[in-house]
């Protein structure tokens, strides 16, 4: 299982965007921090911004905890590059 993302973060009125792929590891560690089961559960816009930071902090794109993740995290999507985008909480593709 992959999930990739694009993650937009304000930085002092600067945006910053990266993309960032989830992975079995990232799932497995949200549901520890977070105590609930990723499968369990529908796909909340909470839970997606959770999960960015989670992969982000394992690939080295953000150190501190979630809280000041969350303080500049204007925006996480995520991206499907062969069927188009993919916004949380609706599994269906956007026509680009």
């Amino acid at each position: 299982m992959k999930i990739s993302m694009h993650v937009t973060n304000d930085l002092d009125g600067q945006d910053q965007e990266y993309d960032v792929v989830a992975d079995g590891r990232d799932v497995r560690k949200y549901e520890e921090i977070f105590e609930i089961s990723w499968l369990a559960t529908d796909m909340s816009y909470i839970q997606m911004t959770e999960l960015a930071w989670v992969a982000s902090r394992r690939h080295g794109l953000f150190e501190g905890d979630y809280a000041a993740f969350d303080k500049i995290n204007t925006g996480v999507k995520t991206v499907n590059l062969e069927q188009g985008e993919v916004e949380a909480g609706n599994p269906t593709p956007v026509e680009a």
